[in-house]
Parts: structure tokens; C-alpha cells; sequence
């Protein structure tokens, strides 16, 4: 099975053209097979589920007919489910190929882990959700920006609406561990996995990010420094 990143708490209905197959069974599929479903359509980029209830007709359109099928699986297409809502006991998956299709130039992607960029690391950091292409895109434009860390985790009942959506970083995250609703996007990224202790080479720059930019960051410079790079840990933390 190919791999998905996981959103848990997540809903989204699709829209018009956007639906590929919106079941509607007297028997619940379970989670495996929606993701089988999506994996066998190469146009399917997400899914949204929930094992809880069937839905019957609760999609309707202005002058039109209530759709037919509408049920608890969702099989769509396109990156809308980026304004997916909070819900729980529902989940959002997006399949690796749609992510890599929207980061090209990053060689390394790694769903439902995240890390820490280290503070002399992190070049800016953006409070609302962006989509990978847009987070990818901005990091072409930044010097020496090389990881991003992005979060699309929907935390049932969190107050605080400044979470770090995304971060950019200009070295190799430290303390990675799995954790759904998380990934790791990185440029040239091959020795992400080694360990090196290599404090000789130091560098320091200011880059205001904030100007001419597509994304307004919450931090305007950045200082370069040469780090450690961890041996990853991967612990279940979800």
C-alpha cells in the first residue's frame, strides 16, 4: 500500500468536480479499504472518513438535487483538504505521490514525523496552514533554507490559534520522532539520516524573508550556523 500522511480529527466534504467517489454503503468500509479505493485511482490525491455513521444525502447545492451517495468515505481530488475542519472522529489522508507532485525539487519527504529545528536554525516560521506547494515554493526563494517542518495536525480542543504551521529551517530538524499530521520536506537532504559533529565551519546572515514574498513570516532573519545532525529516533508519539 502506498503511503498516505494521516490527519486525525479531520473532515472535508469534496466540492462539484472534486468528488471522485463518495460512498454510501449499508455496511461500513473500514479504513484500509478507503485508502485501497484512493490508491487504485490515479487521479485520487485525499481521502475523508470516518467509522462512526453513514451519511445519507447531506451534501446539497443551490438549484440542484441533493447528491446521491454521500456518505462517510470521501475519495477526492485536488488540495482542498488544507481548509479541511476540526471533527472528531474523523480522518484526512493525503497520498505521498500529491505531495511529492507539489514538492519537485525536494528530495527527501517524510509523513508523520516532525522534529525540532534548532533556534540558530530556523530561518522563519508561519502561523497559518499552507499547502506543500506553497511552503515549497517559498523555501526555493529563501538562501540556505533546506528542511521544512509542517504541521496539519487538528488538535481537538486547543485555545491557541499561533501554532508553528510550518518552519522553515536551514539545517538537518533534530529529535525527529512519528507523530500523525506531521512531515519533514527536505533539499538535498542525503545525509539527513547520518550522524557528523562538525562545529569548525560557522556562518552567520540576516535574510529579511519578508519582503517580495508569497508568505508573511513571523520571523524576519535568521543565523546560519553549522550543527549537529541527530541519528533519527522514530517513537511512536501520536
Amino acid at each position: 500500500m502506498k503511503v498516505f500522511l494521516f490527519v486525525n480529527n479531520s473532515q472535508k466534504y469534496c466540492e462539484k468536480d472534486n468528488i471522485i467517489l463518495a460512498y454510501n454503503s449499508e455496511k461500513l468500509y473500514n479504513l484500509n479499504k478507503v485508502l485501497n479505493f484512493c490508491e487504485a485511482k490515479k487521479n485520487c490525491d485525499f481521502i475523508s472518513y470516518t467509522p462512526k455513521r453513514i451519511l445519507r444525502n447531506s451534501l446539497y447545492y443551490k438549484d440542484e438535487e441533493p447528491l446521491k451517495n454521500t456518505g462517510a468515505n470521501w475519495i477526492c481530488k485536488g488540495d482542498t483538504w488544507i481548509s479541511s475542519r476540526q471533527k472528531k472522529d474523523w480522518i484526512t489522508a493525503i497520498k505521498e505521490e500529491h505531495i511529492r507532485n507539489q514538492m519537485k525539487n525536494f528530495d527527501s519527504i517524510f509523513l508523520n514525523i516532525t522534529g525540532e529545528c534548532q533556534k540558530e536554525n530556523i530561518i522563519m516560521k508561519v502561523t497559518k496552514f499552507i499547502t506543500p506547494k506553497e511552503a515549497a515554493h517559498e523555501c526555493q526563494r529563501i538562501m540556505n533554507c533546506k528542511f521544512i517542518i509542517l504541521n496539519y495536525n487538528k488538535q481537538l480542543g486547543s485555545k491557541s490559534l499561533n501554532d508553528d504551521k510550518a518552519i522553515f529551517c536551514s539545517h538537518t530538524p533534530i529529535n525527529r520522532i512519528s507523530k500523525l499530521g506531521f512531515m519533514i520536506a527536505g533539499k538535498n537532504s542525503s545525509n539527513m539520516i547520518h550522524y557528523t559533529n562538525n562545529k569548525k565551519e560557522k556562518n552567520t546572515g540576516i535574510v529579511n524573508t519578508g519582503m517580495g514574498g508569497t508568505i508573511t513570516p513571523d520571523d524576519y532573519y535568521y543565523n546560519y550556523k553549522k550543527g549537529d545532525i541527530v541519528q533519527a529516533s522514530l517513537k511512536e508519539h501520536i
